[in-house]
């Protein structure tokens, strides 16, 4: 997760990329975002998003949702807890993308009475076989937008996971990915695009740092060691993969993850190379994340670049194990909402 440089981002005067994609492995259609009510930040009006799943499905996960909300205020826990599982596998069958902005809406609110942690990993887990991108200096970025669900890295991936499980509508969660992911603060232009992108975080060390992102619990889950910083860090406490197999037990869902780099392996003064998210299901220990390769050969100031940015890889749900047995990293930094 090294910073990247590349010519300046196009204009494009969307603040929401749309980009209905086919599914290749399901055949349904991934639309890109959920495009946030009108604000101050977005003085341009959002373009209309249609219902890209099946039909009636948005209806049916409204009435649910009711459902929902009754059986928890009329004292029927057995049917708050069957439409709650309900809403979640068909949020898992279809990903989160397949529903319109009303229908995110209702979502977000249903599932606030969730720990942050459970909603965090529920948002991530939606992104599963979303395409990775590509674009050395991601996507999002290059156009300018908050918004862009077409292709994610890992990065982008943990953002949004996060700011849609704390906000409690699109727009709100717009107005936390304007906080959290700059160094101060994002600003959006009388476009509605993104102004200071070169305020945004670059480095995953320095995300940390800021508290933006969660508590640091490393040295809570295992024995750390310390290793070699970079920059203005002189030393990082770090948990190797021994202590990530003996601490598996201390961790959450929603846990951020954060995958460190050895030092003859830095490029750019790099400290953390991946990030993911944690989740926990039926006693196993996941990894939700967004693995591919960046396309630096096809970065627009490459002398021969094509502009072309070819999707390989994308989001995936792996047990945590499997990944540190094979994983090119020397171990992990963990921070918790």
């Amino acid at each position: 997760m090294a910073p990247v440089t590349g010519a300046p981002p196009p204009t494009v005067n969307l603040f929401y990329v749309i980009t209905p994609k086919k599914r290749q492995k399901r055949g349904r259609n991934n639309p890109s975002s959920f495009p946030p009510q009108p604000s101050t930040h977005a003085p341009i009006q959002p373009p209309s998003h249609r219902m890209m799943g099946s039909r009636g499905l948005v209806p049916f996960i409204a009435s649910a949702a009711r459902t929902l909300r009754g059986g928890l205020k009329g004292g029927r826990p057995q049917n708050a807890t069957f439409f709650l599982l309900l809403l979640c596998l068909l949020m898992n069958s279809t990903t989160a993308f397949a529903f319109s902005d009303e229908a995110v809406l209702k979502t977000q609110q249903q599932l606030q009475g969730q720990p942050i942690g459970w909603r965090i990993a529920f948002w991530a887990e939606q992104f599963i076989d979303t395409p990775y991108d590509p674009d050395p200096l991601g996507a999002y970025v290059r156009s300018n937008t908050i918004v862009y669900d077409a292709q994610v890295d890992c990065m982008y991936h943990t953002f949004r996971s996060v700011e849609l499980a704390i906000g409690h509508t699109p727009q709100e969660s717009v107005d936390i990915a304007l906080d959290k992911r700059f160094k101060h603060r994002g600003t959006i232009d009388q476009n509605g695009l993104v102004s200071n992108y070169d305020d945004r975080f670059q480095y995953g060390m320095d995300m940390i740092l800021s508290g933006k992102w969660g508590r640091d619990i490393t040295a809570d889950i295992g024995r750390t060691t310390d290793i070699q910083g970079a920059r203005d860090i002189r030393t990082v406490a770090i948990l190797p993969p021994q202590g990530i197999r003996d601490g598996t037990s201390k961790l959450q869902s929603g846990d951020i993850v954060w995958f460190v780099k050895a030092l003859n392996r830095r490029t750019s003064d790099e400290i953390v190379g991946h990030l993911g998210i944690i989740k926990i299901h039926n006693n196993e220990v996941y990894l939700l994340h967004a693995s591919g390769t960046k396309d630096s050969r096809n970065n627009p100031a490459h002398p021969r670049s094509t502009g072309r940015y070819p999707a390989s890889g994308g989001v995936k749900k792996v047990r945590l194990d499997h990944y540190i047995s094979k994983m090119p990293f020397i171990g992990i930094l963990v921070t918790r909402f």
